[in-house]
């Protein structure tokens, strides 16, 4: 009789060494490039595929030179560090929006800026692809020379930014040679643990899962999704529980789709064993 109360302690036990460790899976994201928007030489047009830059709406491509707003021109091509097309925003009553391609995402981005007129800082505003948004500036030391604008992202993927209303006085300035890094893509880590307290067949376990990413989490017990524990928002970690329903070795699989289809997706699992109930119903 001895024995085999010393055996059943000896299987409870092994739940708990098997989950002192969690599976971690860490992916890069292959996209990694610099990339430049020239606007074309002398036909003057968005040379990248899928930048899109809109006021109000309207693709600057579009918008009338008549209007002497925001628009695509050679004019002044060669003056104030400008080279070929550029952006002319004269005076724009209305914000600018550039949207990067989703598949060159940035960490971080820069442009050429000519013209702004001395003393005067404009406040623009940059999104990040969960929706949180940041300031930066724009101004010329020299606005006959021009200068390079630089935006760095704070680690974060970069969805847009806009470059707002000039309003008090007004100005006429100039956008040319955008350029945005994707060498500095944040990787997917993604990790998998479950809980070491009740991991017997009927009773209750938790699962926990990590990400650095947004994006949402399916958890699978053998192959087969756990219930209530499928396409769950996940930001940095999320919970589900779960109750086993068949003894022996069984494989936890948790599945990472990132929100921003750019960042890698991922997998972790772990394996326990699943105790027979060892307490009476």
């Amino acid at each position: 009789m001895k024995r085999n109360v010393s055996r059943k302690v000896s299987r409870a036990l092994i739940p708990l060494i098997i989950l002192a460790f969690s599976n971690i899976t860490t992916m890069q994201n292959a996209n990694a490039a610099i990339f430049t928007e020239t606007f074309g030489s002398s036909t003057c047009s968005i040379q990248t595929p899928d930048l899109v830059i809109t006021q109000n709406g309207t693709d600057i491509s579009y918008n009338s030179a008549g209007l002497r707003n925001v628009y695509l021109s050679t004019s002044y091509g060669t003056s104030f560090g400008m080279k070929g097309c550029n952006i002319n925003l004269y005076q724009p009553l209305n914000s600018v929006l550039v949207t990067f391609p989703v598949s060159s995402q940035p960490t971080k981005f820069w442009f050429y800026a000519g013209a702004v007129d001395g003393g005067k800082i404009h406040s623009e505003t940059l999104t990040y692809v969960d929706d949180t948004i940041e300031t930066f500036t724009v101004k010329n030391t020299d606005p006959n020379a021009g200068e390079t604008v630089t935006v760095t992202g704070n680690g974060k993927l970069i969805k847009s930014f806009s470059l707002n209303a000039w309003l008090p006085g007004g100005d006429y300035w100039f956008l040319d040679n955008l350029s945005w890094d994707t060498s500095a893509l944040p990787a997917t880590i993604f990790s998998i643990s479950i809980s070491t307290q009740a991991n017997n067949k009927g009773l209750v376990s938790t699962i926990s899962a990590t990400s650095n990413n947004n994006g949402r989490v399916t958890f699978f017990a053998n192959g087969k999704r756990i219930p209530k524990c499928i396409s769950l928002a996940i930001s940095t970690s999320r919970t589900c529980t779960w109750r086993p329903s068949i003894q022996g070795m069984t494989t936890v699989r948790a599945i990472f789709t990132p929100t921003n289809l750019s960042d890698s997706s991922a997998t972790a699992q772990i394996q326990t064993i699943v105790s027979r109930r060892l307490s009476v119903r």
